[in-house]
């Protein structure tokens, strides 16, 4: 709830060029030892509907990024997702 609250909040706000959300663990990954994170269900279509552009996290201590998707599918106006 608070997540929604914020990022409705910046929606509103034509000062801020960016969205910009820190996780711990990821929500896209490739790696083996841990998966992703529990919340994928809830959070990619808050993080899609509120035009977030980038989603850092870390955890698995490895470097992947995604191409702009929305709905599992690449798009210009997507999410770009750095672990």
């Amino acid at each position: 709830d608070w997540l929604r609250e914020l990022l409705g909040a910046a929606d509103g706000d034509a000062e801020i060029r960016h969205r910009i959300v820190l996780l711990h663990a990821p929500l896209y990954t490739s790696y083996d030892d841990h998966a992703p994170t529990a919340s994928f269900g809830a959070l990619v279509p808050l993080l899609e509907e509120h035009d977030v552009d980038f989603v850092f996290n870390g955890h698995n201590h490895t470097y992947e990024r995604t191409v702009p998707s929305r709905a599992d599918d690449a798009a210009d106006d997507g999410v770009v997702y750095i672990s």
